[in-house]
């Protein structure tokens, strides 16, 4: 679902960071290749805790690099996405309220 916010409430160890890191990179570059892809600027990531918000960032960009490079080998759009977000992850909101 591409058209609505989500939000994610779960237990420990639910994947709940797992859920939130396929949602942001299907966002920032969409397998579909009809899909627009999100700027990450405009994305917003909330945890509780400021080490839950260095996690979740430090793994979407692990995400990133592993999906570029499988694209690279094979979808130039997709990898052109993927580099843009990369290069500009730090300036998604990924923190605490």
């Amino acid at each position: 679902e591409r058209q609505r916010n989500v939000v994610v409430i779960a237990g420990a160890g639910t994947g709940k960071t797992k859920t939130i890191i396929d949602r942001a990179v299907e966002l920032l570059a969409p397998s579909a290749p009809d899909a627009v892809p999100v700027p990450i600027q405009r994305m917003a990531a909330i945890t509780f805790t400021r080490r839950a918000a260095g996690e979740l960032r430090f793994r979407l960009r692990e995400r990133l690099l592993r999906e570029l490079e499988h694209a690279a080998r094979s979808d130039a759009a997709r990898s052109r996405q993927l580099r843009d977000a990369l290069g500009t992850v730090d300036a998604a909101f990924i923190g605490t309220i």
